[in-house]
């Protein structure tokens, strides 16, 4: 992720408000052209801000209402972590 000035925690934490907010390219924004970005609930590595842009607009889609926050930020170098914890409702009515 690159930060226009941030640090790598506090782009983790603008990438969370940028996901509640649904800001696709906002999101974009964060990313390198060459990013990688794991998902260990998905089990999928994402390569490239295509891929990214088409994975955040289809997850998206499929929440009526969403709301994501980091609970940990690991910063080792140019590599980041995070977990995050979430409160959702999805387009047919679940809760997550």
């Amino acid at each position: 992720m690159t930060g226009a000035g941030r640090s790598p925690a506090a782009t983790i934490l603008e990438f969370f408000r940028r996901f509640d907010a649904e800001d696709v390219d906002g999101l974009l924004e964060l990313f390198a052209d060459d990013a990688t970005f794991s998902m260990i609930l998905y089990e999928r590595e994402l390569q490239g801000k295509a891929e990214l842009a088409e994975f955040f607009r289809m997850h998206l889609a499929n929440w009526r209402t969403h709301r994501e926050w980091a609970t940990s930020v690991i910063v080792d170098g140019r590599s980041a972590a995070s977990s995050s914890t979430s409160r959702a409702s999805r387009r047919t009515g679940r809760r997550s």
